[in-house]
């Protein structure tokens, strides 16, 4: 599992752009711990970038 910033990395992105993606759910995150950080899977992020942007659920 990822975070934000090391998630946008991989995608090449700004976080806060990762972070409006997963806001509209056009790529999954997971909400952990008190604070409820954003984590993102490599899966997801693979599954992203190859094309297929439908939300999970």
């Amino acid at each position: 599992m990822l975070r934000v910033g090391e998630a946008a990395r991989v995608l090449g992105v700004h976080p806060n752009t990762l972070r409006k993606w997963s806001n509209t759910m056009d790529i999954p995150s997971y909400r952990v711990g008190r604070r409820r950080d954003r984590w993102f899977t490599l899966e997801d992020l693979a599954r992203f970038l190859g094309g297929d942007n439908t939300a999970r659920g």
